[in-house]
C-alpha cells in the first residue's frame, strides 16, 4: 500500500534540482529495507526452527512471523514520528493554481 505513496512524498520534500538525487536515494533505502528485512525475518526463523518436520516449521515461523510485524510497527510508528513535510515554493517562484471542474 505504501509503495506508490513513499516516493511522491519523498520528492515533494526536496527542491526541483534535488528531485533525481531523492528518487535515487529513496529507491536505494527501499530495497536495503526489504533486504534487510528478509534476513532478520530469515535470522528468527533459522533460530528458531527449520524446515525438517511441520512441527519445526510451525516453532519458527510464528516467531519470524512476530519480528515481521514488529518491523512494520516499529516503521509505521517511524512514519508517524517524522510527520509531514511539504517543500515551499522556491524564491521568486509563484504557486500555480489548478483549475477543478465539475464532472458531467
Amino acid at each position: 500500500m505504501t509503495i506508490p505513496t513513499v516516493p511522491a512524498t519523498a520528492l515533494n520534500a526536496v527542491p526541483p534540482a534535488d528531485m533525481g538525487k531523492a528518487s535515487g536515494v529513496q529507491s536505494t533505502l527501499q530495497r536495503f529495507g526489504a533486504v534487510f528485512g528478509v534476513a532478520i525475518v530469515a535470522a528468527v526463523f533459522s533460530a528458531n526452527g527449520h524446515l525438517g518436520s511441520p512441527e519445526a516449521v510451525i516453532a519458527g515461523f510464528r516467531p519470524a512471523l512476530a519480528a515481521a510485524a514488529s518491523l512494520s510497527v516499529a516503521g509505521a510508528l517511524t512514519a508517524l514520528g517524522t510527520g509531514s513535510r511539504r517543500r515551499s515554493p522556491a524564491a521568486g517562484q509563484e504557486e500555480v493554481p489548478v483549475l477543478v471542474t465539475a464532472g458531467r
